[in-house]
């Protein structure tokens, strides 16, 4: 079976020039988190429902939004609570990683029995007509 292409995502780092104040509110600043490679759409979901799970479960966190840009994270939080919030940013992270890997396992495990069935079914065809060819006479 074939091994799932998908390699693990992580945050790299933060753009200091692109941090910038939240319109809605002056207490909170958008830090745009770089990440080691553009996530798959399905991971920036597991992403999402993992930060809502740490949110709801964390004081720091609670006031705290994160959501996948593209290549990015985009955390909006005070600046006092950045190190604390961040915590959970890569506990979402790896908890997405966790679930996307398995998600991507699973299909591959899928495909691999569906190709088996395929091969099989095949060689069975082959033997039938081997089978069917050999009892003529050709003499």
């Amino acid at each position: 079976m074939a091994e799932p292409d998908f390699v693990p995502i992580k945050i790299t780092g933060c753009d200091e020039e692109r941090v910038k104040k939240a319109s809605s509110n002056k207490k909170l600043y958008i830090l745009p988190f770089t990440l080691s490679a553009k996530p798959p759409r399905p991971w920036g979901e597991t992403f999402d429902d993992a930060w809502q799970s740490i949110r709801k479960k964390s004081d720091s966190s609670a006031k705290a939004r994160a959501y996948v840009k593209k290549d990015e994270i985009m955390l909006e939080c005070p600046l006092d609570n950045v190190k604390e919030v961040f915590g959970d940013l890569k506990s979402a992270a790896s908890e997405a990683n966790e679930k996307h890997l398995k998600v991507v396992q699973g299909k591959a495990e899928k495909n691999a029995r569906k190709q088996q069935k395929r091969e099989k079914e095949i060689l069975a065809d082959k033997l039938a007509i081997r089978e069917a060819l050999a009892s003529l006479d050709f003499s």
